[in-house]
């Protein structure tokens, strides 16, 4: 379950730090952040879901030239195919996207707004997860910012 929990909170960053051409975001070395807030799953033993909250999973990435030039659809390549895109719009600072994540242990319906500058950003990603262990939404901040040449 934490691996895929894991995908959206790495793929979110990486979707964003691999922006749009016209270099909105700086190629380079990236650090992100994702931390999930808040935990619905009615069908985990009690306490589970509170384990859940509030441990931060870290990750470095570095963004080519290249990259930086693609399409940021092209990022979710990171996940090894385990998530694709269901919409996308990464424009002016603001980012609304929906995707969609398959893994052994299920299958995981993303929604995630935020915003973004060259240097960093910021978004609130609301995952919906099925999965045989039962049915769970949880949400998660997510953050990074570029941290030097990679």
């Amino acid at each position: 379950m934490r691996m895929l929990i894991s995908l959206p909170l790495v793929a979110i960053g990486l979707a964003v730090a691999g922006a749009t051409a016209g270099s909105e975001i700086q190629p380079g070395k990236w650090q992100g952040e994702g931390t999930i807030v808040e935990v619905d799953a009615p069908d985990m033993p009690p306490g589970v879901a509170n384990m859940m909250k509030g441990s931060p999973t870290k990750f470095d990435y570095c963004v080519t030239p290249e990259q930086a030039a693609d399409s940021p659809k092209a990022m979710f390549d990171q996940t090894g195919g385990k998530c694709s895109y269901d919409s996308f719009a990464m424009t002016g600072g603001k980012l609304d996207a929906k995707a969609t994540c398959k893994h052994d242990m299920g299958t995981m319906k993303m929604h995630m707004t935020g915003t973004y500058t060259k240097t960093s950003y910021a978004a609130k990603n609301r995952m919906t997860i099925a999965s045989p262990m039962g049915s769970m939404t949880m949400i998660a901040d997510v953050k990074g910012k570029r941290i030097g040449a990679c």
